[in-house]
């Protein structure tokens, strides 16, 4: 089952379509101190509470109903 949907879903791996911001943000205030400057850490935000699924419900419905492989 797994399979099957992995093989629905799957396409050509793209890295331009993703950002690494940890390393830009890491190397801004590394700069920053570079130049002399003070750094303040920013606070960390409170984790969401998340909405709980069926996930064997959500794989079994996927498997049903396949996408194109294009929806991705």
């Amino acid at each position: 089952m797994a399979v099957s949907l992995i093989e629905q879903l799957s396409q050509e791996f793209d890295p331009e379509m993703y950002k690494d911001t940890y390393s830009e943000s890491l190397m801004k205030i590394i700069n920053q101190k570079a130049k002399g400057k003070t750094v303040k850490a920013k606070k960390a935000e409170p984790a969401k509470e998340g909405k709980v699924i069926d996930l064997m419900a959500q794989l079994k419905a996927s498997l049903q109903n396949p996408k194109s492989k294009n929806a991705s």
